[in-house]
């Protein structure tokens, strides 16, 4: 699912099989306690900015594996 208070930043890529939603994050279209787990993907640009370096190749790597255990 895509959430984005910008409709246009939504039309820009192909992410249909997203579900794209134009609403702002703090007061999400949902009911509550239906998702697990969301990640703003501006949070993942910063553990992804750097995958070389060491630290951020562990963050990432915890990340997922955190992610997959839910």
């Amino acid at each position: 699912m895509a959430i984005d208070i910008i409709s246009e930043f939504l039309n820009y890529y192909n992410i249909k099989g997203l579900n794209p939603i134009a609403s702002v994050m703090c007061f999400p279209p949902f009911k509550s306690n239906i998702f697990n787990i969301i990640i703003p993907i501006s949070a993942l640009q910063w553990i992804y900015r750097d995958i070389k370096y060491e630290k951020m190749h562990f963050l990432l790597k915890s990340l997922s594996k955190s992610i997959i255990q839910i």
